[in-house]
């Protein structure tokens, strides 16, 4: 029998069966226990892959108990099998364990189903971060990021292409930043993920509860190519129509595509007499077509055409 205190990570380097008991809380990473998992009198358990029958996990080799706090498995962390004792929460991740996986006992279970699968495997995203209260910057990644304990924090910029996120734990969060279509998958309870304006959710998916995806509403401003302002300084002196965009108050779909929409801009136009980018005497003026996030890459441009050019000289 092992004493230990504080946490403890099974990272390879340790005879199995291991009995693990009397721990606060389990964090089960991807690809980390190549035997079976048994669970027996655990309070809550959130697993990305179903409960099996009950696992037959021989009598321990190593026996590892004390004054524990959390549990941690790294991927490849078990070889064989590993079983655990009176804990509170248990969380584990889709691909976390080879064999059977089972619960004997705990108050609920949130089970995420054998539909849940992340699109890749959890064990080729760039980044994995660990423990508790971890701070971690990341920028570029390629594949994805897995977040695996509890109040931790993982900051993502210059996010494109497909990413994928998996957070495993409670209390973390995740804030991503770029271009890019992010699939989020989630286990456990109290987790934030925090996306930027042009982050596209492939897919979200959330075994436990109390966890939120905020996606940031995309700017207005971005869509406007040419403001009034512009446009009229465009004009020095004389009689000019000009064309501009500005952000249209009130509106929750748009009229151009028809779709609910966070940004919606209209195109205006106006003829005037002009004196210095200031207009003088108005002629013509009223609204025109509607954009938004979901269609305005189709959006005419609202820079002045030769003939207009033409007419302002």
């Amino acid at each position: 029998m092992s004493e230990y205190t504080g946490d403890v990570t099974l990272n390879g380097g340790i005879e199995t069966p291991v009995r693990m008991s009397g721990l606060e809380d389990m964090y089960v990473q991807p690809d980390s226990i190549d035997g079976d998992l048994d669970l027996r009198n655990v309070e809550y358990v959130f697993t990305g892959v179903p409960i099996t029958p009950a696992a037959d996990v021989a009598d321990p080799v190593t026996d590892i108990t004390g004054t524990l706090e959390d549990g941690y498995t790294e991927p490849d962390g078990v070889h064989g099998d590993l079983a655990v004792g009176t804990a509170e929460d248990v969380f584990i991740a889709h691909g976390a364990v080879d064999g059977a996986l089972s619960a004997r006992g705990p108050e609920q279970v949130f089970d995420a189903g054998t539909s849940d699968a992340p699109s890749r495997d959890p064990a080729t995203y760039d980044v994995t971060v660990s423990g508790w209260q971890q701070q971690r910057e990341v920028t570029d990644p390629n594949t994805g990021v897995v977040l695996s304990g509890c109040q931790s924090t993982v900051n993502v910029t210059g996010a494109t292409g497909s990413v994928s996120c998996y957070l495993i734990g409670t209390n973390n969060e995740l804030i991503v930043r770029g271009d890019a279509s992010v699939e989020v998958h989630i286990v456990g309870r109290d987790n934030r993920v925090d996306l930027g304006p042009y982050i596209d959710v492939d897919t979200a998916v959330e075994t436990g509860f109390d966890n939120t995806i905020d996606v940031q509403p995309f700017p207005a401003d971005d869509l406007i190519e040419t403001t009034e302002d512009e446009a009229y300084s465009a004009v020095t002196f004389g009689r000019a129509k000009v064309t501009y965009q500005s952000v249209a108050e009130d509106e929750d779909w748009c009229r151009g595509c028809g779709e609910a929409a966070d940004a919606i801009i209209e195109r205006q136009q106006k003829e005037a007499f002009f004196i210095l980018g200031t207009p003088i005497i108005t002629y013509e003026e009223g609204g025109g077509s509607y954009e938004c996030e979901h269609c305005a890459h189709s959006a005419p441009d609202t820079s002045l055409t030769p003939e207009e050019r033409r007419e302002i000289f």
